[in-house]
């Protein structure tokens, strides 16, 4: 096979028109922000069709099937939109996974063997982009370097796992993390993981293990601390897919834990615990102490300030004010600063 050879003076002329393109592109867009600056175009009122087109073309986005994480990649495990999925047949996933297999220990090749997850009667096998690029690079996916190829598949977790809220989960937990959440979103009943600012506070983890379970009532009131944005503080069923108990549930897979489980073989199910979260917002699995001790979250006065341009004030239950200038913001902030000294 001869090595390809290149025309040194095409090369450089080829180089040389991209500079220029990329140029030109740039004195195009500077001339426009030039352009838009002296009409003061920046700084006209954003017509209300832009605006309701924007607050729909958002909703829509948000609530939209095809990017919510309601699937998830049978290589990695991990919770995953539809449009990020692509469909295998085994044949086809079989010339990705022979790629690969050589790097993976006997206990992880198991994962692939599962004729639920890979089935051989053309059947689709959902797989992550991530997974597939990695793969075809052949290397072990990013998700996969660690445990995961270990973890089993979903569908080999009990029911009596499943369906848990993320209040019961830390109910029957050995060990409680101790943490301070800024800021937790809610849509619906869709649930997923939250990025976000987290305080970690060292702790005793010997003294934390619990040997009685559930977490009763009391203690958890001291621990667990909900708020909310005024004006309108939220319904039972707005928070009741994140804070729901059910004490049967509670009871279901505790024992479930206590037989198969050896971390959990020696601890002791107590049914007074388990009662203690029985007394329910009507209607809804909410425990009627814990919304009752909800409070509000109240804005500082520089946060107020900082965000009156953009947050109007009936979102934080006030009258309605007039939009504040930049120069106004600034001068409040000063005024604000001169008051603190």
């Amino acid at each position: 096979m001869q090595p390809t050879t290149f025309d040194q003076a095409e090369l450089e002329r080829t180089r040389k028109d991209l500079v220029d393109a990329r140029v030109q592109f740039e004195d195009d867009r500077w001339l426009q922000k030039q352009r838009d600056s002296d009409l003061r175009a920046w700084c006209k009122p954003v017509t209300r069709d832009v605006q309701l087109d924007a607050v729909q073309a958002f909703y829509g986005a948000m609530f939209d099937e095809s990017t919510l994480e309601t699937q998830y990649c049978v290589v990695c495990g991990l919770q995953k939109p539809p449009k990020d999925l692509e469909d295998y047949m085994w044949e086809d996933f079989y010339g990705l996974y022979v790629q690969v297999e050589p790097l993976l220990h006997p206990s992880e090749r198991d994962h692939f063997q599962c004729r639920q997850c890979f089935p051989r009667n053309n059947a689709n096998i959902p797989v992550c982009h991530d997974c597939e690029e990695a793969i075809q690079r052949k290397r072990l996916p990013r998700a996969c370097q660690v445990n995961m190829l270990q973890l089993k598949c979903q569908h080999r977790y009990p029911k009596e796992l499943a369906d848990l809220s993320p209040l019961e989960e830390r109910l029957i937990g050995l060990y409680q993390p101790c943490g301070w959440i800024t800021e937790k979103g809610t849509s619906g009943r869709y649930r997923k993981l939250k990025k976000g600012h987290v305080t970690v506070f060292p702790n005793d983890v010997q003294g934390l293990c619990s040997n009685v379970l559930p977490h009763p009532l009391v203690s958890e009131m001291d621990n667990l601390h909900v708020c909310f944005v005024p004006p309108r503080k939220p319904i039972p069923t707005d928070v009741e897919f994140v804070l729901a108990v059910k004490p049967q549930r509670l009871k279901r897979a505790l024992v479930w834990l206590k037989d198969n489980n050896p971390l959990y073989h020696d601890i002791r199910i107590s049914n007074e615990y388990i009662q203690s979260w029985g007394h329910s917002c009507p209607g809804t699995l909410v425990p009627q102490a814990l919304f009752e001790a909800m409070v509000p979250y109240d804005h500082t006065t520089e946060d107020i300030i900082r965000t009156a341009h953009y947050v109007p004030s009936a979102e934080r239950g006030g009258a309605d004010q007039p939009t504040l200038t930049a120069e106004e913001i600034l001068a409040q902030l000063e005024d604000r600063e001169n008051s603190l000294v």
